[in-house]
């Protein structure tokens, strides 16, 4: 009698502290879900992923749909409400990060309506070199297995989003162009989720102040600028524009953002996800009688009877707003023209390889086509405003 009253005590003390009796959780215990599913958000990089200064309790709040994987702490893989300062590899509880912003943005926007919450998966490690992101490496590995636990143990779970900060550590390096498209094509594979492709992929610009003092990172920024011009479904917040982001005082750490500096790049990070969910992205085939879904697999099927429909010598156009691309389908030469300047084209075949591409500053482009192999391609068009319009061709 006296061991059952000492173990309803225990419990009643237990409770009242608000822990659990039950086995801590550990990635070999599944977490509670508490029957709602996640919108999982990756974050990756080195420090500007978390590392802005000065934490703001007042303005740095966090809804209280947003949730957080934990690291450390001994509790490491449990989900727990996200706090400003989240459990990156170099956490640091002065300071904060951008994805708090986009969090608090997609819960009130796209989750409004929906019981769904949000898992941050912070995995940002203060210069970090992406060597360490290439797959095997450990936080490459960390990061997609944090990702794949959530998916395999919180059932309905998705990953909506993977946001990239990185590329101060690398400045000047040949190999980075190569190794971050890689490293962003590894991911894809990696992750167990069907619609991984689809997934975006976003991409931050450095510190605006910091790059402009030396011209190999102004040619980093570049790099990482460019990539949806050359890796499909990615984008980029551009710490430069609409307005270029600055501290009061731009040489106090200047490689880093600030803590306003951060909810600001949170908001950019945001609109180009919300873009890039409108399809804005995306490339669409018009002709005079419909329009063509995206999926490159589908087109292969629906697109097939319209090529051999073409014995007509009539030459749909196909446009997506300002830029116009012609004659579709084409067999030797392919024009692009858009009322801005075109900055770069890159076409990309059916495995999403580049195939083409070129920096220009015209209105109207000429590209030979007559040596790529026959079927669907992809023109990603980059315009000086820095819209990027990816458009889908037939190569007969």
């Amino acid at each position: 009698m006296k061991n059952k009253i000492t173990l309803l005590l225990f419990s009643v003390l237990f409770t009242f502290l608000g822990l659990k009796t039950s086995v801590a959780q550990t990635k070999k215990n599944p977490i509670n879900a508490n029957d709602v599913s996640y919108d999982v958000i990756l974050v990756a990089g080195q420090s500007n992923t978390h590392y802005g200064y000065q934490l703001n309790k007042a303005i740095d709040t966090v809804s209280t749909r947003v949730y957080s994987l934990n690291r450390f702490d001994g509790l490491d893989y449990r989900i727990a409400p996200a706090k400003p300062a989240l459990d990156f590899w170099t956490r640091a509880n002065d300071r904060v990060g951008f994805v708090t912003t986009f969090s608090n943005l997609y819960v009130n926007d796209i989750l409004k309506n929906s019981k769904r919450r949000v898992l941050i998966i912070p995995c940002g490690y203060s210069g970090s070199s992406i060597t360490s992101w290439t797959k095997n490496q450990n936080l490459y590995n960390d990061a997609m297995q944090r990702v794949n636990y959530v998916l395999k143990n919180v059932p309905g779970s998705k990953l909506t989003a993977i946001l990239w900060h990185q590329g101060e550590a690398n400045v000047g390096w040949a190999d980075y162009q190569k190794t971050l498209d890689k490293m962003i094509a590894d991911m894809r594979s990696d992750i167990d989720q069907k619609n991984i492709q689809d997934v975006p992929f976003i991409l931050g610009g450095m510190v605006p102040y910091w790059v402009n003092a030396a011209s190999n990172r102004r040619t980093q920024q570049e790099i990482i600028k460019s990539t949806p011009s050359r890796v499909l479904n990615t984008g980029f917040a551009d710490s430069e524009f609409p307005t270029v982001i600055t501290k009061p005082n731009n040489n106090f750490d200047d490689i880093h953002f600030d803590a306003a500096g951060q909810r600001e790049m949170g908001a950019r990070y945001y609109k180009e996800f919300l873009r890039m969910l409108n399809n804005d992205t995306k490339p669409q085939l018009l002709s005079t009688s419909k329009v063509i879904e995206p999926t490159v697999e589908k087109q292969a099927v629906l697109i097939e009877p319209a090529i051999e429909a073409q014995t007509v010598s009539i030459e749909p156009e196909i446009t997506a707003e300002n830029v116009m691309v012609y004659p579709n389908p084409t067999t030797d030469n392919l024009t692009v023209s858009a009322t801005s300047k075109i900055k770069n084209i890159a076409i990309f075949n059916q495995s999403q390889q580049v195939v083409f591409q070129n920096k220009y500053d015209q209105n109207e482009v000429v590209i030979a086509v007559n040596h790529f192999q026959t079927g669907i391609h992809i023109v990603s068009v980059t315009l000086e405003d820095n819209v990027i319009k990816q458009i889908k061709i037939i190569k007969k």
